[in-house]
C-alpha cells in the first residue's frame, strides 16, 4: 500500500476515535466519568421518560431528573391537556432516579394516553396537587406524552 493511504486511514482512525470520545464524554460533568445515561441528552435540569406501558394499575416511569425535590405525576390526556390526575409518585429527591413505580387510583386499557408531569415539592414530602406545583422549565411544564399498549414491552428494569 502507498504511505499516503496509510497515513490517512491512521488520520481518519483517530479522528474518528476523537468524535466517539467526545459524544461519550458529552454531559459528564469536570471530573466525572460518562456513564452513557440519557441524561447528557436533557435540555434542561428537570427530565422524566415514561416508556410505552402495558395496560394496568402502575406506571413504570423509567426516569427522573429533577433539580429540586419533588415528584412524577400521572394525568390522563384531555385534548392533548392534563387532565385528571390518577396517580403520583412518592416523594423523589433532587438528582436522577430511575425506575419509579406508580400505583393508580384506576386501571388503564389499551389506547389510553397519559401524561408524566414533574411537580414541585411545597416542603413537606407529601404530595398535595394544589400545594405542590409543575416543575416549569424554558417556558413550559416539564411532561412526557405516553400511551397504553397490550404491544408494549414487559415491565422491568428500564435500561438507560
Amino acid at each position: 500500500m502507498n504511505k499516503n493511504v496509510i497515513y490517512g486511514l491512521i488520520v481518519l482512525i483517530l479522528v474518528a476515535g476523537a468524535v466517539m470520545f467526545f459524544f461519550e464524554r458529552n454531559g459528564a460533568e469536570d471530573g466525572e466519568e460518562a456513564t452513557g445515561d440519557v441524561s447528557g441528552l436533557r435540555v434542561g435540569e428537570n427530565a422524566v421518560y415514561v416508556p410505552e406501558q402495558k395496560p394496568g394499575r402502575s406506571v413504570l416511569v423509567g426516569l427522573v431528573v429533577l433539580a429540586e425535590g419533588g415528584f412524577v405525576v400521572i394525568h390522563e390526556d384531555v385534548n392533548a391537556s392534563p387532565g385528571p390526575i390518577i396517580g403520583a409518585s412518592g416523594y423523589l429527591p433532587a438528582g436522577e432516579t430511575k425506575n419509579v413505580s406508580i400505583t393508580l387510583t384506576r386501571e388503564t386499557t389499551q389506547g389510553d394516553m397519559l401524561m408524566a408531569m414533574l411537580h414541585r415539592d411545597a416542603g413537606d414530602q407529601s404530595f398535595a396537587a394544589a400545594d405542590d406545583p409543575g416543575v416549569v422549565e424554558n417556558g413550559g411544564i416539564v411532561m412526557m406524552n405516553f400511551s397504553v399498549s397490550e404491544n408494549a414491552p414487559e415491565p422491568g428494569e428500564v435500561a438507560l
